[in-house]
This record gives C-alpha cells, sequence and structure tokens, in this order.
C-alpha cells in the first residue's frame, strides 16, 4: 500500500504527511487459524461420532449437531468479515492529526487532531503483542494500532504533538 496517495486527498492544504503505516497481518493469521483450528477438531469429533454410532442418533442430538453447525458457521463470518475489513485498515500520522481509514473501498475515515488527543500509552495484549492505545478526549474507548514499530510511531506522535503545540502558541 502506498499510504502518501492513499492519504493525499484526506490531507487539509498545508497539512504535511509525517507516517503511513497498516495493522501487524501476523495478527489475522493467529485469530483465523485457531478458528479454523477449532473448526477442524469439532468436525472431526462429530464426524468420529457418527461413524462409531450403531443406532440412529435421538432428534434432539440430531438438532444439537445442526446448531452447532449453524454457531459454527455464524462465528466464522463474523470473525472472517472482522478480519477482512481490518486488513484493509490503514493509519497516518500527519503534523495536525491521526487519521484511520477502514474498510475494502477506504470510506471508512475517522480522524482525530493531535490537541484533542490525552496521552499516547503502550501496552502489551496477549494476541497483539505490544500496541498503541489512543485516546481521544471525552472517548470511552482508545484507538487502537497495532503497528509494527510501536516505539517508533510513539515517539513520532509525541514529536508531532510538542511541534504542533509550540506552533499553536
Amino acid at each position: 500500500m502506498d499510504g502518501s496517495a492513499l492519504f493525499a486527498s484526506l490531507l487539509d492544504p498545508g497539512e504535511r504527511l509525517l507516517w503511513t503505516g497498516e495493522p501487524r497481518k501476523l495478527i489475522f493469521a493467529v485469530a483465523g487459524g485457531n478458528f479454523a483450528i477449532l473448526t477442524v477438531g469439532l468436525g472431526y469429533l462429530f464426524g468420529k461420532l457418527l461413524r462409531l454410532q450403531r443406532t440412529p442418533l435421538p432428534l434432539v442430538l440430531e438438532l444439537e449437531l445442526v446448531l452447532v453447525g449453524f454457531m459454527l458457521v455464524g462465528v466464522g463470518y463474523m470473525l472472517g468479515t472482522r478480519i477482512l475489513r481490518a486488513w484493509k485498515t490503514a493509519y497516518a500520522l500527519t503534523d495536525r492529526r491521526l487519521l484511520t481509514v477502514v474498510g475494502w473501498k477506504r470510506n471508512q475515515m475517522r480522524s482525530v487532531p493531535l490537541a484533542d488527543l490525552d496521552a499516547v500509552k503502550t501496552e502489551y495484549r496477549p494476541k497483539m503483542g505490544k500496541v498503541l492505545l489512543l485516546r481521544p478526549r471525552g472517548a470511552s474507548k482508545p484507538w487502537v494500532w497495532a503497528v509494527g514499530d510501536v516505539n517508533g510511531v510513539r515517539h513520532l506522535i509525541e514529536s508531532a504533538r510538542s511541534a504542533a503545540s509550540s506552533q499553536a502558541a
């Protein structure tokens, strides 16, 4: 992905693009792999039960197997769409704000001015590794950026914030 081309149309006049990036792709591979292991394991277990079955299954058990199948399809759909949506996420830091563009068509954009950003924190999350937590003032949940160089991006954001505040003063 060429971040400068993607975000060029979103920049205000005079705004400079300092950094662009994407989430680490390994996170999505792990989530998809975990679901695949669960699905294959349950399929193997159900297949083994059906092969060992000597008499017809009671109707209740047949319905339960069908419901578990529907549940797996539903969870797979929800997880799959979330992974695909996040796979097409891009981040940008300008000298004035943070931008996040989400979705296949890149039509969902979130923006927060650097002046409206609380302290930038890093946190380790078991399935995601080290991530950036960016909380816009007044927001209940922080933005989570799972970028490759967490410390480098955090330093860039802090530098851009201090430069923006010194220009405003």
